[in-house]
């Protein structure tokens, strides 16, 4: 189903967003969010394939990930948002909420 179409389905994802990662968002912004959040089954495909504990090895513990909202559980999925992707394409740069 497409989001964009749906606006049940858009607000329900807007409200989740908000919830998980603390951001306020319109639905004009589904198109970034489809771009800045990316899937992983756990934590530890989450490090292996994003690279991110060679990046930053100090901060790459499911908790410091999750307490810092860089990444969340959402359902059984381990979800991560990518401010570099939010910011690609646009004017507008990240404001931590």
């Amino acid at each position: 189903m497409d989001y964009e179409k749906s606006n049940i389905l858009c607000l329900v994802f807007l409200q989740v967003i908000k919830n998980e990662f603390g951001i306020k968002a319109s639905q004009d912004d589904i198109a970034r969010f489809k771009r800045a959040l990316k899937s992983y089954e756990s934590v530890g495909e989450f490090l292996l394939k994003s690279g991110w504990q060679a990046d930053n090895p100090d901060c790459a513990t499911e908790e410091y990930l999750t307490e810092n909202r860089i990444c969340r559980w959402i359902g059984e999925a381990f979800v991560y948002f990518s401010i570099l992707e939010w910011e690609e394409g646009s004017d507008e740069t990240w404001e931590e909420p």
